[in-house]
Protein backbone atom coordinates (compact mmCIF):
# COMPACT_ATOMS: atom_id res chain seq x y z
CA UNK A 1 0.00 0.00 0.00
CA UNK A 2 1.25 3.55 -0.74
CA UNK A 3 1.92 4.85 3.01
CA UNK A 4 0.40 2.34 5.71
CA UNK A 5 -2.14 5.23 7.29
CA UNK A 6 -4.15 4.15 2.89
CA UNK A 7 -5.92 1.20 3.67
CA UNK A 8 -8.26 1.90 0.40
CA UNK A 9 -5.20 1.68 -1.44
CA UNK A 10 -3.88 -2.00 -0.12
CA UNK A 11 -3.11 -4.51 -2.93
CA UNK A 12 -1.83 -8.14 -1.50
CA UNK A 13 0.04 -9.50 -3.49
CA UNK A 14 0.45 -13.58 -3.88
CA UNK A 15 3.26 -16.22 -4.60
CA UNK A 16 2.45 -19.72 -4.81
CA UNK A 17 -0.56 -19.73 -2.61
CA UNK A 18 -2.75 -22.71 -2.05
CA UNK A 19 -6.26 -22.44 -3.35
CA UNK A 20 -7.62 -21.60 0.33
CA UNK A 21 -5.26 -18.95 0.62
CA UNK A 22 -6.37 -16.92 -2.47
CA UNK A 23 -9.92 -17.68 -1.49
CA UNK A 24 -9.03 -16.04 2.03
CA UNK A 25 -7.27 -12.89 0.54
CA UNK A 26 -10.25 -12.36 -1.98
CA UNK A 27 -12.78 -12.29 0.79
CA UNK A 28 -10.68 -9.06 1.91
CA UNK A 29 -12.27 -7.56 -1.73
CA UNK A 30 -8.65 -5.82 -2.60
CA UNK A 31 -7.18 -6.08 -6.10
CA UNK A 32 -4.84 -9.35 -5.77
CA UNK A 33 -1.61 -8.99 -7.94
CA UNK A 34 1.26 -11.41 -9.29
CA UNK A 35 4.40 -11.67 -7.99
CA UNK A 36 5.62 -10.62 -11.43
CA UNK A 37 3.45 -7.26 -11.64
CA UNK A 38 4.64 -6.63 -8.05
CA UNK A 39 8.46 -6.23 -9.01
CA UNK A 40 7.49 -4.57 -12.72
CA UNK A 41 5.20 -1.71 -11.34
CA UNK A 42 4.92 -1.97 -7.39
CA UNK A 43 8.77 -1.14 -6.66
CA UNK A 44 8.11 2.27 -4.89
CA UNK A 45 4.89 0.92 -2.46
CA UNK A 46 5.10 0.21 1.15
CA UNK A 47 4.01 -3.35 1.40
CA UNK A 48 3.39 -5.65 4.06
CA UNK A 49 4.50 -9.71 3.28
CA UNK A 50 3.15 -12.71 5.29
CA UNK A 51 7.03 -14.41 5.26
CA UNK A 52 10.41 -13.90 5.67
CA UNK A 53 11.37 -15.14 2.96
CA UNK A 54 11.19 -13.02 0.28
CA UNK A 55 12.68 -10.57 1.91
CA UNK A 56 16.82 -11.10 0.32
CA UNK A 57 15.26 -11.12 -3.08
CA UNK A 58 13.76 -8.35 -3.45
CA UNK A 59 16.20 -6.32 -1.56
CA UNK A 60 18.84 -7.99 -3.97
CA UNK A 61 16.47 -7.03 -7.08
CA UNK A 62 16.75 -3.30 -5.91
CA UNK A 63 14.00 -3.12 -3.63
CA UNK A 64 13.90 -0.55 -0.54
CA UNK A 65 14.06 -2.18 2.80
CA UNK A 66 12.21 0.47 4.49
CA UNK A 67 9.13 -0.08 2.20
CA UNK A 68 9.19 -3.40 3.55
CA UNK A 69 6.79 -4.74 6.66
CA UNK A 70 6.30 -8.30 7.83
CA UNK A 71 3.52 -9.37 9.44
CA UNK A 72 3.07 -12.89 11.21
CA UNK A 73 -0.37 -13.61 10.22
CA UNK A 74 -1.02 -17.00 11.76
CA UNK A 75 1.20 -18.75 14.16
CA UNK A 76 0.52 -20.93 17.18
CA UNK A 77 1.91 -18.19 19.64
CA UNK A 78 -1.94 -17.31 19.57
CA UNK A 79 -2.80 -20.08 21.68
CA UNK A 80 -0.17 -19.00 24.20
CA UNK A 81 -0.65 -15.02 24.48
CA UNK A 82 0.77 -12.87 26.51
CA UNK A 83 -1.76 -13.38 29.23
CA UNK A 84 -1.08 -17.09 29.46
CA UNK A 85 0.71 -18.46 31.87
CA UNK A 86 2.54 -21.78 31.80
CA UNK A 87 3.72 -24.73 34.44
CA UNK A 88 5.78 -27.35 35.07
CA UNK A 89 3.79 -30.76 34.48
CA UNK A 90 1.12 -28.84 32.65
CA UNK A 91 -1.81 -31.23 31.23
CA UNK A 92 -2.01 -30.47 27.92
CA UNK A 93 -4.96 -31.13 25.20
CA UNK A 94 -4.87 -30.23 21.70
CA UNK A 95 -7.62 -30.69 20.22
CA UNK A 96 -7.81 -30.23 16.28
CA UNK A 97 -3.43 -30.94 16.02
CA UNK A 98 -3.38 -30.70 12.82
CA UNK A 99 0.37 -31.39 12.13
CA UNK A 100 1.63 -31.28 15.59
CA UNK A 101 2.50 -27.69 15.55
CA UNK A 102 0.18 -26.20 18.18
CA UNK A 103 1.32 -28.97 20.69
CA UNK A 104 5.38 -28.94 20.04
CA UNK A 105 5.19 -25.28 20.20
CA UNK A 106 3.18 -25.85 23.44
CA UNK A 107 6.44 -28.42 24.32
CA UNK A 108 8.86 -25.83 23.50
CA UNK A 109 7.04 -23.16 25.96
CA UNK A 110 6.87 -25.21 28.83
CA UNK A 111 10.77 -26.11 27.98
CA UNK A 112 9.96 -29.79 27.96
CA UNK A 113 8.75 -29.77 31.83
CA UNK A 114 5.05 -30.38 31.08
CA UNK A 115 3.59 -33.69 32.14
CA UNK A 116 1.38 -35.17 29.16
CA UNK A 117 0.02 -33.89 26.07
CA UNK A 118 -2.80 -35.60 24.37
CA UNK A 119 -3.50 -34.94 20.78
CA UNK A 120 -6.72 -34.93 18.74
CA UNK A 121 -6.60 -35.07 15.07
CA UNK A 122 -9.68 -36.50 12.96
CA UNK A 123 -8.61 -36.08 9.53
CA UNK A 124 -6.28 -39.50 8.88
CA UNK A 125 -3.33 -37.43 6.42
CA UNK A 126 -3.08 -34.77 9.20
CA UNK A 127 -2.73 -37.96 11.91
CA UNK A 128 0.31 -39.45 10.03
CA UNK A 129 1.40 -36.04 9.80
CA UNK A 130 1.01 -35.75 13.41
CA UNK A 131 2.54 -39.07 14.32
CA UNK A 132 5.70 -38.25 12.16
CA UNK A 133 6.45 -35.13 13.39
CA UNK A 134 6.15 -35.81 16.86
CA UNK A 135 8.57 -38.80 16.66
CA UNK A 136 10.71 -36.82 14.72
CA UNK A 137 10.83 -35.03 17.49
CA UNK A 138 11.31 -37.38 20.14
CA UNK A 139 8.56 -36.32 21.97
CA UNK A 140 7.99 -37.82 25.25
CA UNK A 141 4.68 -38.14 26.98
CA UNK A 142 2.63 -37.81 24.10
CA UNK A 143 -0.56 -39.96 22.98
CA UNK A 144 -2.42 -38.73 19.35
CA UNK A 145 -6.04 -39.82 19.22
CA UNK A 146 -7.14 -40.53 15.82
CA UNK A 147 -10.50 -39.03 16.65
CA UNK A 148 -12.71 -35.75 16.68
CA UNK A 149 -13.53 -33.60 19.71
CA UNK A 150 -17.60 -33.88 20.15
CA UNK A 151 -20.35 -33.88 23.04
CA UNK A 152 -20.48 -37.51 22.76
CA UNK A 153 -19.18 -40.73 21.24
CA UNK A 154 -20.43 -41.29 17.64
CA UNK A 155 -19.65 -41.73 13.72
CA UNK A 156 -20.22 -38.32 11.51
CA UNK A 157 -19.45 -37.16 8.15
CA UNK A 158 -16.08 -35.36 7.26
CA UNK A 159 -14.56 -33.57 4.82
CA UNK A 160 -11.19 -33.96 4.80
CA UNK A 161 -8.56 -32.70 2.50
CA UNK A 162 -5.42 -33.07 4.84
CA UNK A 163 -5.16 -29.18 5.67
CA UNK A 164 -6.49 -27.01 8.36
CA UNK A 165 -10.12 -26.69 6.89
CA UNK A 166 -10.97 -30.27 7.14
CA UNK A 167 -13.89 -30.56 9.40
CA UNK A 168 -17.04 -32.45 10.07
CA UNK A 169 -19.66 -32.10 7.27
CA UNK A 170 -22.82 -33.58 6.61
CA UNK A 171 -22.28 -33.44 2.54
CA UNK A 172 -18.32 -35.41 3.77
CA UNK A 173 -17.46 -37.95 1.56
CA UNK A 174 -15.26 -39.69 4.82
CA UNK A 175 -16.86 -41.07 7.97
CA UNK A 176 -14.86 -40.60 11.25
CA UNK A 177 -14.93 -41.32 15.36
CA UNK A 178 -15.79 -38.36 17.35
CA UNK A 179 -16.44 -39.04 21.48
CA UNK A 180 -16.05 -36.76 24.11
CA UNK A 181 -13.35 -35.41 26.03
CA UNK A 182 -14.99 -36.35 29.48
CA UNK A 183 -15.23 -39.79 27.84
CA UNK A 184 -11.40 -40.56 26.30
CA UNK A 185 -9.75 -38.29 29.55
CA UNK A 186 -12.27 -38.91 31.84
CA UNK A 187 -10.31 -38.23 35.68
CA UNK A 188 -7.24 -36.84 33.84
CA UNK A 189 -6.08 -33.73 35.56
CA UNK A 190 -5.92 -31.58 32.46
CA UNK A 191 -4.69 -28.15 32.70
CA UNK A 192 -4.88 -26.63 29.40
CA UNK A 193 -7.21 -27.04 26.45
CA UNK A 194 -7.06 -25.84 23.02
CA UNK A 195 -9.69 -26.17 20.51
CA UNK A 196 -9.69 -25.42 16.75
CA UNK A 197 -11.92 -27.64 15.49
CA UNK A 198 -13.36 -25.63 12.62
CA UNK A 199 -17.19 -25.10 14.18
CA UNK A 200 -17.23 -28.15 15.88
CA UNK A 201 -16.21 -26.31 19.41
CA UNK A 202 -19.25 -26.07 20.99
CA UNK A 203 -20.14 -29.22 21.32
CA UNK A 204 -16.97 -30.54 22.18
CA UNK A 205 -16.93 -28.22 25.22
CA UNK A 206 -20.57 -29.83 25.80
CA UNK A 207 -18.12 -32.92 26.15
CA UNK A 208 -15.58 -31.54 28.55
CA UNK A 209 -18.08 -30.37 30.51
CA UNK A 210 -17.40 -32.40 33.53
CA UNK A 211 -13.22 -32.16 32.99
CA UNK A 212 -14.01 -28.27 32.95
CA UNK A 213 -15.97 -27.60 35.97
CA UNK A 214 -13.93 -30.24 37.80
CA UNK A 215 -10.06 -29.05 37.02
CA UNK A 216 -10.76 -25.17 35.53
CA UNK A 217 -8.25 -25.86 33.03
CA UNK A 218 -6.79 -22.73 30.75
CA UNK A 219 -8.66 -22.39 28.04
CA UNK A 220 -7.98 -21.22 24.35
CA UNK A 221 -11.04 -22.09 22.10
CA UNK A 222 -11.48 -20.56 18.53
CA UNK A 223 -14.67 -18.68 18.18
CA UNK A 224 -15.10 -17.61 14.48
CA UNK A 225 -16.32 -20.33 12.55
CA UNK A 226 -19.62 -19.57 13.04
CA UNK A 227 -21.58 -16.57 13.59
CA UNK A 228 -23.39 -17.37 16.89
CA UNK A 229 -19.87 -18.78 18.03
CA UNK A 230 -18.47 -15.31 19.52
CA UNK A 231 -21.09 -14.93 22.42
CA UNK A 232 -22.58 -18.49 22.60
CA UNK A 233 -19.13 -19.64 23.30
CA UNK A 234 -18.47 -17.62 26.14
CA UNK A 235 -21.43 -17.85 27.57
CA UNK A 236 -21.40 -21.32 27.79
CA UNK A 237 -18.15 -21.90 29.38
CA UNK A 238 -19.29 -18.98 31.75
CA UNK A 239 -22.06 -21.06 32.94
CA UNK A 240 -19.68 -23.71 33.59
CA UNK A 241 -16.94 -22.14 35.43
CA UNK A 242 -18.99 -18.27 36.55
CA UNK A 243 -15.11 -17.47 38.08
CA UNK A 244 -13.53 -17.56 34.90
CA UNK A 245 -11.94 -14.29 33.47
CA UNK A 246 -12.69 -14.20 29.42
CA UNK A 247 -10.41 -12.42 27.19
CA UNK A 248 -10.98 -12.44 23.36
CA UNK A 249 -8.47 -11.68 21.32
CA UNK A 250 -7.85 -11.71 17.11
CA UNK A 251 -4.89 -12.32 15.18
CA UNK A 252 -5.67 -11.55 11.55
CA UNK A 253 -5.24 -8.70 10.08
CA UNK A 254 -7.26 -9.57 6.90
CA UNK A 255 -10.04 -11.73 7.59
CA UNK A 256 -12.36 -12.67 10.46
CA UNK A 257 -10.27 -16.07 11.42
CA UNK A 258 -7.93 -16.60 14.25
CA UNK A 259 -10.61 -15.04 16.90
CA UNK A 260 -9.45 -17.09 20.34
CA UNK A 261 -11.16 -17.20 23.38
CA UNK A 262 -8.60 -17.40 26.30
CA UNK A 263 -10.50 -18.36 29.71
CA UNK A 264 -8.72 -18.75 33.73
CA UNK A 265 -8.73 -18.16 36.72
Amino acid sequence: MRGLDQANNLVICTKDLSPQNISLLKSCKKPIISYEDLILQYRDYKFITLSLQPIKELIYIGFNADNIWTFDYFTPHQYFDDIVNLSPNEVFVDLGGLDGETSIEFAKRTNYTYKQIYIFEPDPINYEKTINNINNLNLKNVEVFNLGGWSEKDTLSFASNGTGQSKIDNKGTYKINVDSLDNVLGDTPVTFIKMDIEGAELEALIGAAEIIKKYKPQLAISIYHKPTDIFEIPLYIKSLVPEYKLYIRHYSWYTECETILHAFL
